[in-house]
């Protein structure tokens, strides 16, 4: 493998040698280099670590562009499987004006991501991406793209990384975008996942089509999206078809904004039990699903004012629920004022929000939240300051055990000293132990963020995390309770 990586760079270099004698252009590098250290202790009180370096390298020659992460991951565990010292990605693109080819690395989505969404979600720590080719051509009012590649997807939660589509999988994919009409701009996406079919050299195959059109009328945004698949299901491991719809109305009015999405999905999930290779919109604040685009429908209704100086009102409803059962569901009210106390002086922001989880859990039936925050914000050079008191309360209804209630209270403070160095902490406690939520009954952190230079951020955080659900893109985890150090250095060059 090794050795085909070197061939690699060795011809790639060659390619380069050749261009840059007949069209001499002026070589910019530049990148950066991200080191991460954590230290903590599991349940049993033993100590634990890893340490990671992404170096990534980039650079332009003329009408090439090109890049190569170097990567190395070293957790306490020496076998683990995914522990890496060497290249992850890479890429080599040609430019021109009205076109492009890159072969390597690369993230790409169609329209919303109901039928592809291969991208970062970095409140969720996932890295969805695709190694292989990918073109586009652009003339006038007509674009089109085309994608062939394997994809990969890594997941990062409890302290490690895992890849759960650890496959053979082949994505092929187009898209034709056509504004022959400026107030009528459409799009077709086409995609074929080819996987494999133990036994039989013909692999099992699944396509996925959509269209997508986009129109702006004065002060109206309107966007719809249709989608279709077919062919094998590797969730139900059986043929089958789904169906999927989305769309968005937004308005524009002087001090005023709203905008309404609903949406459909009738089995439009592919990829497998714990990844998938699309990811369309939510619909909700939290970003919370119930099965990933299997079984779902919903609708978010987002309202904006600006109803006098510097004040600032937002109110959110959303519903979400299963298309078979009425006893998987999930409803979030949210609400938020913000505002300057007088000219020039302290900001303040008050927010309420309720979560109302039907069946999040097969053995919780019902679990209601409410979270109250109150934030205060200053700013009298050379300092800046913010403290913010939250609370969560939270009630639980789970099957065979009485009604679980609780409280969890919380002070933060972020200062800032100059512009180049802030210290924040945090402090939460909760009234009793719960045995379905995180362990522990107080979590206190401490961290310093320094900005070295221009160049050069260092961050560092020391205490404990209480954990508990995260969600990003449509995908939900539990993360562990943390208690230790991390450390990240960020360099630029």
């Amino acid at each position: 493998m090794k050795k085909k990586i070197l061939i690699s760079c060795l011809f790639f270099l060659l390619i380069l040698f050749i261009y840059s004698s007949l069209f001499p252009h002026t070589l910019r590098i530049f990148g950066k280099n991200r080191l991460t250290l954590w230290q903590w202790k599991d349940t049993s009180e033993t100590s634990e670590h890893f340490f990671e370096d992404i170096l990534t390298t980039n650079f332009i020659y003329g009408s090439f562009r090109g890049n190569i992460e170097w990567y190395i991951y070293e957790p306490s565990e020496v076998k683990f499987p995914l522990r890496h010292e060497g290249i992850r990605k890479r890429f080599l693109e040609f430019n021109k004006q009205e076109w492009s080819i890159r072969a390597g690395n690369f993230y790409h989505s169609f329209g919303r991501g109901l039928i592809l969404n291969q991208t970062v979600e970095t409140t969720g720590n996932i890295d969805r991406d695709i190694d292989g080719f990918f073109f586009d051509y652009t003339i006038k009012s007509l674009y089109i793209s085309l994608l062939s590649g394997k994809p990969k997807n890594v997941h990062f939660t409890n302290k490690q990384y895992f890849v759960p589509n650890d496959t053979f999988d082949i994505l092929q994919a187009g898209n034709i975008s056509l504004s022959l009409f400026p107030l009528l701009p459409f799009s077709l996406n086409f995609l074929r996942l080819s996987s494999e079919n133990p036994g039989v050299k013909i692999p099992r195959e699944t396509y996925l089509y959509s269209f997508d059109i986009n129109v702006v009328k004065g002060p109206f945004m309107i966007y719809t999206e249709i989608a279709k698949r077919e062919g094998w299901n590797n969730i139900l491991f059986t043929e089958s078809e789904g169906i999927g719809l989305y769309g968005s109305l937004t308005l524009f009015v002087s001090r005023i904004s709203a905008s309404f999405e609903y949406l459909f999905y009738d089995s439009l999930g592919y990829g497998g039990s714990d990844y998938r290779y699309n990811a369309p919109p939510t619909g909700n604040l939290d970003n919370y699903s119930i099965n990933r685009a299997s079984d779902e429908k919903g609708w978010m209704l987002d309202i904006t004012s600006n109803p006098f100086a510097n004040w600032y009102l937002q109110l959110n409803k959303s519903t979400l629920s299963a298309i078979s059962s009425d006893s998987l569901g999930f409803d979030e009210i949210y609400g938020e004022l913000k505002g300057d106390l007088w000219t020039k002086g302290p900001t303040i922001l008050l927010s309420l929000k309720n979560l109302d989880y039907k069946k999040p859990e097969p053995d919780v039936d019902r679990k209601t939240e409410w979270i109250p925050q109150i934030g205060f914000m200053s700013y009298l050079k050379p300092l800046s300051l913010s403290l913010g008191l939250n609370s969560r309360i939270v009630e639980i209804d789970s099957l065979g055990i009485k009604i679980i209630k609780f409280m969890d209270n919380g002070v933060s403070l972020d200062m800032g000293i100059f512009s180049y160095l802030t210290l924040s902490g945090r402090w939460e406690i909760r009234d009793k132990e719960v045995l379905l939520e995180s362990v522990g009954t107080k979590w206190k952190v401490i961290e310093l963020r320094w900005d070295i230079s221009d160049s050069h951020t260092l961050n560092i955080m020391a205490g404990s995390e209480k954990g508990g659900l995260i969600c990003s893109g449509g995908y939900c985890r539990i993360e562990e309770p943390f208690e230790g150090i991390k450390v990240n250095l960020l360099s630029r060059f």
